[in-house]
């Protein structure tokens, strides 16, 4: 009997094993498509929106997934604002219930929003819920509507995620944005552009913020913001729906703060700030000392000096609304003025030393090699520029020796200190396009402040690129008001090229002799202080940013002029 049922259990013991055997097997569940789709909302089951004669009770609004809340109490605002803050919970997963307080009295025909701004997102990949809640506690619901743009003062590009703020006119201070919340609001969409709803009939305040912290609220100086100098007045259009000017969104400058002060060595002292310095035009020294020079480089200022003596120095800095005195003691005088050389702040070019020519001599020895410089490129009627590391004194013209291709100069080069840069000397010559100009320096040709001198032979080489590789712009501007004062730029990509004021002239116009061929832009600053650069905006002092005009032109290419005619317009 048993050797008759045995095939039986045989058989189901091993489809046992299988079957385990496949249930052990683990298989990672597959990912699929990332969920991008906020929560929606199940109108059909909730709380109806758009209500009129609403009366005081729970709203609960019921969604399609698991959601969670997000910082309800910075990111749910409601309006008009209520005095007491409602009690906002999640409910069974799906359910967000909104409970007014029991002592809070809702008022007559109004019409009340409540903006849930990114509080709603889904459990798992934070999706959030775009949602608003409106009801009117009158018969009708406020439709009216006002709509614009917000664009960055400097790009005139639309800026995306900027919160556009409606604020009540009556009782307006400039404080409000920096501590209230706002009576409307809606954000702008990738374009820049916005559409604020539901609005009643009045008069309002307009104000953009760039939310840093998300709280609705002005109260971080570095945050960006726009805001109208005019009020917006409501319902003055037949359709319901104001058509705003654009926005101009900027960041305010900061105060002006010294983070650190570096002493690398005697005479020099480099003062960090916080941005450019350009409102300290004037530093002074007690007791003075002999010698000062100064340059702003980003947000550093350099100064270097030269006493007579190592007695202890003050640096008054005075500007705008800065002040401050550093105290500096000259230390190391005796050991840096006997031991410093005038050195090069430029890389110097290569230099390699050609093969000996021509037959040895009665004492068998050949010629020295001759040494061969890197030969660098210069366009012509442009300066040479040589950059040293210390502050100029002087130079001796006769121990700059030069030559055009390969033959001695029958003219001298005019050499001056840059009045812009102390450490640079600038060279000038109706240079000829095509020929290769040789410079030797020789030792003591160049003397700073501190008595230092080139110890060294310096060669350098230049090539004169032929204008048929070069490029010339012709530029023809019209101005909007010849009253006033307009800063013009030339840059290419990020580098500021050239830079000059023009006032009281309607047309103006400028030829850029030679350029290297490539692309270029051209920038009208209206520089409503006169002070020569661009200023942003400040909202303390009801200060909009100063208005900036870009211009284009086609791509310069070699041998060829493009000429730009152009109206300027703001």
């Amino acid at each position: 009997m048993n050797q008759k049922h045995f095939p039986i259990a045989a058989l189901f013991a091993l489809a046992l094993l299988v079957l385990l055997a496949g249930c052990a097997q683990v298989v990672a569940p597959s990912g699929g498509a990332r969920d991008e789709q906020p929560p929606r909302l199940d109108s059909l089951h909730s709380t109806a929106n758009y209500q009129t004669h609403f009366e005081k009770q729970d709203i609960l609004l019921i969604f399609d997934e698991f959601i969670q809340l997000h910082d309800p109490y910075n990111q749910i605002v409601i309006s008009p604002p209520l005095s007491k803050r409602p009690e906002v919970k999640v409910e069974k997963y799906r359910r967000i219930r909104l409970r007014f307080d029991d002592e809070e009295e809702l008022h007559p025909n109004t019409t009340y929003t409540i903006y849930f701004g990114e509080a709603i997102k889904d459990f798992t990949e934070g999706n959030a819920a775009d949602l608003r809640f409106v009801f009117s506690t009158g018969d009708h619901i406020d439709s009216l509507a006002a709509e614009g743009r917000v664009v960055d003062a400097v790009t005139g590009q639309g800026v995306p995620d900027v919160l556009v703020m409606l604020y009540e006119a009556a009782g307006w201070e400039d404080s409000i944005p920096s501590r209230d919340l706002p009576l409307y609001f809606a954000r702008t969409d990738a374009q820049g552009a916005y559409r604020l709803e539901n609005l009643r009939r009045d008069s309002f305040r307009l104000f953009a913020l760039k939310d840093a912290n998300g709280n609705y609220r002005f109260d971080q100086s570095a945050e960006l913001i726009a805001f109208s100098d005019s009020l917006v007045v409501s319902g003055r259009d037949s359709t319901g729906v104001e058509s705003l000017p654009p926005l101009r969104l900027f960041a305010q400058e900061q105060p002006l703060l010294l983070l650190d002060r570096i002493q690398p060595r005697y005479g020099l002292l480099k003062l960090l700030f916080n941005r450019p310095p350009y409102e300290l035009s004037e530093s002074s020294f007690e007791p003075a000392p002999a010698f000062i020079c100064r340059k702003a480089e980003q947000d550093s200022l350099l100064l270097w000096y030269h006493s007579s003596d190592t007695a202890a120095l003050q640096v008054i800095l005075s500007g705008g609304d800065f002040s401050d005195t550093v105290s500096l003691q000259p230390k190391g005088r005796a050991e840096f003025l006997s031991d410093h050389s005038l050195g090069f702040r430029q890389t110097l070019p290569a230099v390699q030393e050609a093969p000996a020519r021509g037959k040895t001599d009665a004492q068998g020895s050949r010629p020295a090699a001759v040494p061969l410089v890197q030969v660098q490129k210069q366009l012509p009627e442009t300066p040479i520029v040589l950059e040293f590391d210390t502050p100029l004194k002087s130079f001796r013209d006769g121990l700059f020796l030069w030559e055009r291709d390969s033959l001695p100069l029958a003219s001298s080069p005019l050499i001056s200190i840059d009045s812009a840069d102390c450490r640079n000397l600038h060279i000038e010559h109706p240079w000829q396009e095509g020929s290769v100009y040789r410079l030797q320096l020789l030792p003591g040709a160049v003397e700073d402040v501190y008595g230092g001198r080139l110890q060294d032979t310096t060669r350098f080489a230049w090539r004169i690129e032929k204008r048929e590789n070069l490029s010339s712009l012709h530029l023809k501007l019209s101005f909007p008001d010849a009253a006033q004062t307009y800063v013009l730029q030339l840059k290419q990509g990020g580098e500021l090229l050239w830079e000059q004021s023009v006032s009281g002239v309607e047309e103006w116009e400028h030829r850029f002799a030679v350029l290297e061929p490539g692309k270029y832009k051209v920038v009208v600053i209206e520089d409503r202080n006169g002070n020569g650069r661009y200023d942003t905006g400040n909202y303390w002092k009801h200060r909009q940013p100063e208005r900036l005009a870009e211009k284009v032109p086609e791509e310069l290419r070699p041998n060829w002029e493009v000429e730009v005619v152009w109206k300027v317009e703001f």
